[in-house]
């Protein structure tokens, strides 16, 4: 009997059934959350205190200063890479930092210029910066080697550890549409269906060969 069940486990059948069954309910996970996310009222960013960035929270808001990148994240399909995400700093209310993440060239286009624009009122040389990038997204937290770069980032402008502890978060902000849920979860569905199919496929199939 344990020798049938490892000839049906080792099926080629049986193992993109699980991959359908396993992948669609992730897929279906993934989608309700982006549904669910997508009817929170989001937080306005330009208002907010550091205090009151909370992990889950959807925010959305217009950003005039950043103080730089501080990681860079390659995105690989396949072994190749596809992309790369940056990640800056920017200003939370009246003395706080966070990051926030963008990986759509033009954004990250816009957020180096601003970047040298903020150096320049930093400077003196300018009373204000000239772009903008408005954004929404969802607040994740930082693994502890993503902080790490963050405060390192931190550093760099002359920040001591006390005060990266005083005024940062380990919090991030990840741009999202947030309106692709129901898509999700109809690809879900669609996989969860064909894994069942082929369950049903595979346990004729191994009853009529005797494996069952």
């Amino acid at each position: 009997m344990l020798r049938k069940l490892k000839i049906l486990y080792n099926s080629r059948l049986f193992q993109i059934m699980a991959m359908c069954l396993v992948g669609g309910v992730l897929l279906i996970i993934m989608g309700v959350g982006e549904i669910i996310d997508s009817k929170k009222t989001p937080v306005d960013y330009n208002s907010i205190q550091l205090s009151d960035l909370k992990s889950g929270d959807v925010i959305e808001g217009d950003i005039s200063m950043n103080y730089g990148a501080y990681e860079s994240i390659e995105t690989k399909s396949s072994g190749k890479t596809t992309g790369v995400k940056y990640r800056y700093i920017i200003p939370v209310g009246d003395k706080g930092f966070a990051g926030i993440e963008f990986s759509n060239s033009l954004d990250i286009s816009n957020m180096d210029n601003m970047t040298k624009e903020t150096l320049e009122v930093y400077k003196g040389n300018a009373e204000e910066t000239s772009t903008v990038v408005h954004f929404k997204g969802k607040v994740n937290k930082m693994s502890n080697e993503d902080y790490g770069y963050f405060r390192d980032g931190m550093k760099g402008l002359g920040y001591t550890d006390n005060e990266i502890e005083q005024y940062s978060t380990k919090l991030y902000i990840q741009i999202r549409t947030l309106n692709g849920g129901g898509t999700v979860v109809v690809a879900g569905a669609i996989l969860v269906i064909a894994g069942i199919v082929m369950t049903i496929i595979v346990l004729i199939k191994s009853k009529k060969n005797g494996q069952l």
